[in-house]
């Protein structure tokens, strides 16, 4: 799988998208590359700087895109 298809599997699960049975899959790469450790962890400190922990913010959040906007802005598409 190339690291694009990864990022927009981090994307899903920080936005609470990402379904159950790639969840899995996806923690065992994070675990393995680094690269990618680093933009999920970037992206779960965007999400929690804009809407709080991201659990509760799938909930509150307003899907105005502007979640997605910062994720561009931390190059994951």
């Amino acid at each position: 799988m190339e690291h694009a298809e990864y990022e927009r599997m981090i994307e899903e699960q920080v936005m609470g998208e990402l379904r159950s049975a790639r969840v899995e899959r996806l923690h065992e790469h994070l675990r393995e590359c680094q690269p990618c450790a680093r933009v999920y962890q970037r992206c779960v400190d965007a999400e929690r700087a804009l809407c709080g922990t991201p659990e509760l913010s799938v909930l509150q959040r307003d899907r105005s895109g502007i979640t997605r906007a910062v994720f561009r802005s931390l190059g994951v598409e």
